[in-house]
């Protein structure tokens, strides 16, 4: 320790390691020791000068901890050791390049060491950056008043997630003389390929567990954590695997399987997070083990337990016919594989009866750590004290340090003292205790809690909470009051009940999204309660008759002029939908009929045409003799064209165009009609599709069926541009954009513009065909259409090469195969040879390895800050 006392109040923390230091010492310790010695003179050295202090170290020896009570300090420090360093002659195989972090707060000052969040912040800023580089936050920045008088200048990194934390982090790069001024990305977690979510609360305690998980990982092809539910094995997994996410290229991916309830869906919910594209010659899960065969990547799938069979079958097939894809799971029992490694998750640490000690000591265990962290988020001024430390004890004790459990009691102290949780808590233990003793004694405490928490509810919070249990995924305000305002319950009282119930941290409230969810443990006691009350048909019926409607109101929607809002919606839903159509198959086939029907505009735009048409596929026999036939053949058609599968496509559309004929429906005939022509456009068939498209187009004007009329126009201008007529092609195009924009149809314009871009392109006229796709760019990804948007990108690239830029057109190329890899949107064999033509000319004018850096252009860039670079 140093011998002068330590900065009180906020400091600026100055965190440092080497660069790969465990490899150095491997390979040469006695050099490295050597190396250590010169490093920590100099640093000793210049902190001292600049007024600093050396902590201790932290690390592996080759890590510093120093202390500044002026930032402007600390970061002048910071760049005279760098520049020290970069002047010696290192005797190691390698040279020593060091990475250096700056923060600054005020932290806890207990027994001669800093402690608390401001000193792990910089330590996790320390962890994203390189050998040789300089980091500090934004923290440190706003407290340099002149930074333009001074010797060095920032460089705005941008803001990254780091591991654990629950906010981001504003990042600078340190620039002055001497100093290397390129460095790769941040190794932060959003410059990594994954679906992570960023927690808004901070990981407590797990430093033991999480290396020995790691361990497993490292060693094996599948680790499940078991344990009862609420003992955070899902936030274990998370927090390895955020600490991995560099090793995996192909990246870390979570699936949560807690809302699947159908077996057959498992395959297609990790095919979806993957983005796996869909087949119509494999199964799912053919497809997703081929397409995963040689990919590098960390799979999470969290809460297997209640499909444990189905997903032991496929996480076998996945380890058995990939390379490097590991998968760790989470489960109340085992998958039961061979080769498995188990990891039981304990509960945190807690004191002993009788051990009630004084408050330092106490918060050495983890499960008091929990507690007291949650507590104050939700009361700031809650604070452990000699007076309250037994009652803390107590409370851990009681729940067996389930953080699940622990959590839920923290909540509680936002209107009731430590005292008062922790003499209920006790109460409600005892009577509870003479339950299911067949039951885990931690699963069994964990009930007990709920049942508390349940019982504190008045009689119509109780009621809305298990209806509340219906919901898969979570819901609107409105589709709960909806489906919750029944019996004694208004509509218009449900919100106050929601209020409650989030206040009561029974229901999560997701500000951003506007949306309420339960945490599944409360969504199946609910729903167990739903039973015992008598209500869940009702419920059901409800939840499936609302998600009805709305898909019929989301048909209308979808073709109007605002069709993103639409498909927000759909999109926060989509669980709730198909849980909706599968009570509907057995209840009201012709409902489920119309619900698939009615989100067929989505699932286009978002590249999903496998499940609504199985399950159109199996619903069609059972209305054989309905009026829906027609419809529901033309559907299939237009699904199994976006497939591929053109033959039965033609064979759909025929049947419906022979329904409408039946019928007299000209307006669905015409739609039907023009159906056909794309598929015989594909087929290459171009005057089939100009006699089906013409006759459709008349009846079109003549009945003032709008959104017919602009994609037969859009049909027959790709007739013409089929035929190499350009001009007439152009004609068409124009015609059809013209009239999207009279009548208000806003996807028709897109597709509009991006065919006039085609067509100018293919005319070379390059300069006017690239301002087209850039408009047609961001407005396809402002609305949500992915499809169209990864085809622009496309469509961009070609243009570029054209023009003979062919620096963007490499970048492009490399966005748009990112993105496609990660849609599963297909990419046509044509259009793959044009795409390989392409690169070929680009790499010729460039040279591979240009081509190669341009096509990483993008990588690990936002997609709304990627499109405003290309666009710009």
């Amino acid at each position: 320790m140093p011998d002068r006392a330590l900065f009180k109040g906020v400091v600026t923390f100055l965190m440092t390691d080497v660069e790969g230091s465990t490899r150095l010492w491997e390979d040469d310790s006695a050099a490295m020791a050597a190396a250590m010695q010169a490093h920590d003179a100099i640093a000793e050295r210049v902190v001292d000068d600049h007024g600093g202090i050396v902590v201790k170290e932290r690390g592996e020896g080759d890590a510093l901890f120093c202390v500044f009570d002026r930032p402007g300090q600390a970061v002048k420090a910071a760049i005279a050791i760098q520049n020290s360093y970069a002047n010696i002659q290192w005797p190691t195989p390698r040279p020593i390049k060091v990475r250096f972090a700056l923060h600054v707060g005020e932290p806890e000052l207990r027994a001669g060491d800093y402690y608390g969040p401001v000193v792990n912040r910089c330590a996790r800023l320390r962890s994203i950056c390189f050998g040789e580089q300089i980091i500090l936050s934004e923290a440190v920045r706003a407290l340099i008043p002149n930074l333009a008088q001074e010797e060095f200048t920032l460089l705005d990194l941008g803001s990254h997630r780091l591991k654990d934390l629950s906010t981001p982090e504003q990042v600078f790069q340190v620039v002055a003389p001497g100093l290397p001024l390129e460095f790769p990305a941040l190794l932060s977690i959003g410059n990594f390929p994954n679906n992570l979510p960023q927690h808004a609360s901070s990981f407590v305690g797990r430093e033991k567990e999480a290396t020995e998980v790691l361990a497993a990982v490292e060693k094996g092809r599948l680790v499940t954590l078991v344990g009862p539910g609420g003992t955070g094995k899902t936030r274990l997994s998370q927090h390895v695997a955020e600490g991995q996410i560099e090793q995996y290229p192909d990246g870390v991916w979570l699936v949560e399987l807690d809302r699947l309830t159908d077996p057959e869906s498992i395959t297609l919910e990790i095919a979806q997070v993957l983005k796996v594209p869909e087949s119509s010659t494999l199964s799912p899960l053919q497809t997703l083990t081929g397409t995963l065969e040689k990919k590098k990547l960390l799979l999470l799938l969290d809460n297997c337990e209640h499909l444990k069979g189905p997903v032991a079958t496929i996480v076998h097939e996945l380890i058995r016919k990939t390379e490097h894809v590991k998968v760790l799971a989470t489960s109340r029992e085992p998958l039961g594989i061979t080769g498995e490694s188990l990891y039981r998750v304990p509960s945190l640490g807690v004191p002993l009866e009788g051990d009630d000690l004084d408050p330092l000591t106490m918060m050495g265990y983890e499960a008091v750590r929990l507690f007291m962290e949650r507590g104050q988020s939700v009361r700031s001024d809650l604070e452990l004290t000699l007076a309250n430390s037994a009652s803390v004890g107590r409370i851990c004790r009681q729940l067996d340090g389930i953080p699940f459990a622990l959590e839920l009691a923290a909540a509680r102290a936002r209107a009731l003292s430590v005292e008062q949780i922790a003499d209920r808590i006790e109460d409600r233990f005892r009577i509870l205790g003479k339950g299911d003793t067949s039951r885990a004694s931690r699963q069994h405490t964990l009930k007990a809690l709920v049942d508390w928490s349940y019982e504190l509810l008045n009689p119509a919070e109780r009621s809305v909470l298990n209806r509340l249990s219906v919901f898969v995924g979570g819901c609107s305000l409105e589709s709960a009051e909806a489906i919750a305002g029944f019996g004694e319950i208004e509509d218009f009282e449900v919100m106050d009940h929601l209020i409650s119930l989030v206040d009561k941290s029974l229901v999560v409230y997701d500000q951003d999204l506007q949306r309420y969810r339960l945490l599944e443990t409360i969504r199946q006691y609910g729903r167990e309660k739903l039973e015992e009350a008598g209500e869940a048909e009702e419920a059901q019926s409800r939840h499936a008759r609302y998600f009805h409607d709305q898909a019929k109101h989301a048909a209308v929607g979808l073709k109007g002029r605002d069709p993103k809002a639409w498909m927000d919606r759909i999109d926060s839903d989509l669980d709730n939908f198909r849980f909706a159509a599968r009570l509907l198959h057995s209840s009201n086939p012709s409902w489920q009929a119309e619900l698939i029907v009615g989100l067929f505009r989505y699932f286009d735009a978002q590249a999903i045409f496998a499940e609504p048409r199985e399950q159109l596929l199996e619903v069609l026999p059972l209305l054989s003799d309905s009026g829906q036939v027609g419809l529901i053949h033309q559907v299939l058609g237009n699904l199994a064209r976006r497939q591929g599968d053109f033959a039965t496509a033609e064979q759909h559309l025929a049947q419906a165009k022979t329904f409408f004929e039946q019928t007299g429906d000209r307006v669905a005939l015409a739609s039907t009609a023009i159906n056909l022509a794309a598929i015989y456009l594909y087929l290459g068939r171009s005057d089939d599709a100009e006699a089906t498209a013409r006759p459709a187009l008349a009846v079109c004007e003549e009945v003032k069926d709008y959104r017919g009329l602009v994609t037969a126009h859009l049909t027959l201008g790709n007739v013409m541009a089929l035929r190499k007529e350009q001009l007439p092609a152009a004609e068409e195009f124009e015609q059809a954009l013209a009239k999207s924009k009279e009548y208000g149809l806003p996807d028709l314009q897109l597709y509009a513009q991006v065919n006039l871009g085609l067509n100018l392109s293919k005319r070379g006229e390059y300069g006017a065909a690239i301002p087209q796709f850039n408009e047609v760019l961001k407005m396809a990804h402002s609305m949500g259409v992915r499809a169209l948007a990864l085809d622009t990108l496309r469509f961009l690239a070609q243009a570029h090469v054209g023009s003979g830029n062919h620096a963007l057109a490499a970048a492009l190329y490399g966005l748009e195969e990112s993105l496609r890899d990660k849609s599963g949107v297909k990419l046509g064999e044509a259009d793959s040879f044009e795409r390989e033509n392409d690169l070929k000319s680009i790499s010729d004018a460039l040279g591979p390895e240009p081509l190669a850096a341009q096509t990483h252009r993008f990588i690990g860039v936002p997609f709304d800050a990627a499109i405003d670079q290309i666009v710009s």
